[in-house]
Protein backbone atom coordinates (compact mmCIF):
# COMPACT_ATOMS: atom_id res chain seq x y z
CA UNK A 1 0.00 0.00 0.00
CA UNK A 2 1.65 3.12 -1.04
CA UNK A 3 1.51 6.63 0.88
CA UNK A 4 2.24 10.04 1.18
CA UNK A 5 3.80 12.00 3.65
CA UNK A 6 5.21 15.81 3.11
CA UNK A 7 7.89 17.91 4.86
CA UNK A 8 7.90 21.20 3.00
CA UNK A 9 8.86 23.53 6.03
CA UNK A 10 12.39 24.42 4.93
CA UNK A 11 13.89 24.17 8.61
CA UNK A 12 12.99 20.22 8.53
CA UNK A 13 16.70 19.11 8.19
CA UNK A 14 14.89 15.27 9.32
CA UNK A 15 11.93 13.04 8.89
CA UNK A 16 11.77 10.39 11.59
CA UNK A 17 9.95 7.46 10.46
CA UNK A 18 9.14 3.91 11.73
CA UNK A 19 7.93 0.64 9.51
CA UNK A 20 6.32 -2.17 10.78
CA UNK A 21 7.93 -4.25 8.03
CA UNK A 22 10.39 -3.41 4.77
CA UNK A 23 9.34 -0.27 3.03
CA UNK A 24 10.81 1.67 0.04
CA UNK A 25 11.20 5.45 0.20
CA UNK A 26 11.41 7.85 -2.82
CA UNK A 27 12.94 11.11 -1.24
CA UNK A 28 11.92 14.13 -3.92
CA UNK A 29 13.16 17.33 -3.56
CA UNK A 30 16.37 19.74 -2.68
CA UNK A 31 16.63 23.17 -2.69
CA UNK A 32 16.67 25.19 -5.57
CA UNK A 33 14.05 22.64 -7.47
CA UNK A 34 10.75 24.23 -6.74
CA UNK A 35 9.05 22.96 -4.28
CA UNK A 36 6.80 22.33 -3.29
CA UNK A 37 5.11 22.66 -6.87
CA UNK A 38 4.62 19.21 -8.60
CA UNK A 39 6.69 17.20 -9.91
CA UNK A 40 6.28 14.49 -12.30
CA UNK A 41 7.49 10.65 -12.09
CA UNK A 42 6.97 8.17 -14.65
CA UNK A 43 9.10 4.94 -15.43
CA UNK A 44 11.61 5.82 -12.53
CA UNK A 45 12.01 9.13 -14.45
CA UNK A 46 11.74 12.25 -11.75
CA UNK A 47 11.21 15.93 -13.71
CA UNK A 48 9.49 19.26 -13.03
CA UNK A 49 7.26 18.52 -16.08
CA UNK A 50 6.68 15.84 -19.29
CA UNK A 51 9.65 17.93 -21.35
CA UNK A 52 12.02 16.68 -18.34
CA UNK A 53 10.94 13.52 -18.03
CA UNK A 54 11.11 12.98 -21.86
CA UNK A 55 15.09 13.85 -21.71
CA UNK A 56 15.49 11.57 -19.28
CA UNK A 57 14.31 8.37 -20.73
CA UNK A 58 16.12 9.51 -23.91
CA UNK A 59 19.34 9.48 -22.10
CA UNK A 60 18.71 6.44 -21.20
CA UNK A 61 17.92 4.83 -24.58
CA UNK A 62 21.17 5.98 -25.67
CA UNK A 63 23.32 4.29 -22.89
CA UNK A 64 24.45 7.59 -22.17
CA UNK A 65 26.78 8.04 -19.18
CA UNK A 66 23.89 10.02 -17.23
CA UNK A 67 22.58 7.20 -15.45
CA UNK A 68 26.13 5.74 -15.00
CA UNK A 69 26.87 2.00 -15.71
CA UNK A 70 25.58 -1.33 -13.92
CA UNK A 71 28.00 -4.51 -14.18
CA UNK A 72 25.70 -7.59 -14.46
CA UNK A 73 25.40 -10.59 -16.75
CA UNK A 74 21.57 -9.81 -17.94
CA UNK A 75 20.67 -7.81 -21.16
CA UNK A 76 19.87 -4.46 -21.32
CA UNK A 77 16.42 -3.92 -21.10
CA UNK A 78 15.18 -0.75 -22.92
CA UNK A 79 12.44 1.34 -20.82
CA UNK A 80 8.88 1.63 -23.14
CA UNK A 81 7.34 4.95 -23.62
CA UNK A 82 5.13 5.56 -20.86
CA UNK A 83 2.12 6.91 -22.38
Amino acid sequence: MAGVITASEPAWHELPLEVRKPARLMLIGGEGRGLPRAHLVRCNFVGRDRAESDVARASLARRDDRFGRVDTSLPYTPASAPF
